[in-house]
C-alpha cells in the first residue's frame, strides 16, 4: 500500500481500483494504519504509512454520516446567506439526519425555515465542491474570530491537535 501512497490522493488510488457506477458513489476513504481505522476525505493526500485502504459508498451507513454533516454544511451555508447575522456553533450528524446550533437576532419563524430550505435546494442542485483548507489551530481561531463567528471560534480553542480542517 504504502507504494501507492505520497503525492496521490486517496480519491486517485481508489479510482485505480474502483469505475463506472462504483466510483461516482464513492464518498470517502477508510484508510488502516497500524490497528486504527479513520475516515479521510477523498481529496487528502495519502499518507505513507496507510497500510490499507478501502472506499467508502453513500449508501454505506459511514456514507450516510459524511452526507448528513455535508448537509449539516449546506444548512449552514444557507443560513448565513439568508441570516448573515446569525452566527453557528456546531452542525453533526445524529442517528436519522442532521442538526445545526445557530445563534440568530431573531428565532427563526416557520417562513424562515421554508427559505433555508429552498436555499439548500439551490446550493445543492448547483454541485459546487466542498473545499478542506488546513490551517494552524491559532490561524483556525482567528478565521473564526475575523468573522465574527464566536463559536467556532472557540471550538477551534478546544481542539486537540495543533491543525485544524475547516471546510467551505
Amino acid at each position: 500500500m504504502a507504494e501507492e501512497a505520497g503525492a496521490r490522493s486517496y480519491g486517485e488510488i481508489l479510482k485505480d481500483r474502483i469505475s463506472g457506477k462504483a466510483f461516482k458513489n464513492l464518498i470517502a476513504a477508510k484508510v488502516r494504519s497500524g490497528d486504527e481505522w479513520s475516515l479521510k476525505d477523498l481529496a487528502l493526500t495519502a499518507a505513507n504509512n496507510a497500510e490499507e485502504i478501502e472506499p467508502v459508498y453513500a449508501d454505506s451507513p459511514e456514507g450516510e454520516e459524511i452526507l448528513r454533516h455535508s448537509a449539516a454544511h449546506v444548512m449552514a451555508s444557507a443560513v448565513k446567506k439568508l441570516f448573515p447575522e446569525a452566527k453557528i456553533a456546531i452542525g453533526p450528524a445524529i442517528e436519522k439526519g442532521f442538526y445545526y446550533d445557530f445563534d440568530p437576532e431573531k428565532p427563526f419563524s416557520p417562513s424562515d425555515l421554508e427559505l433555508i430550505e429552498k436555499e439548500m435546494a439551490k446550493i445543492a442542485a448547483a454541485k459546487l465542491p466542498f473545499v478542506r483548507t488546513t490551517m494552524s489551530k491559532a490561524d483556525a481561531i482567528k478565521y473564526f474570530a475575523d468573522q465574527g463567528e464566536i463559536y467556532k471560534a472557540e471550538i477551534a480553542e478546544n481542539l486537540p491537535d495543533d491543525e485544524a480542517g475547516v471546510y467551505s
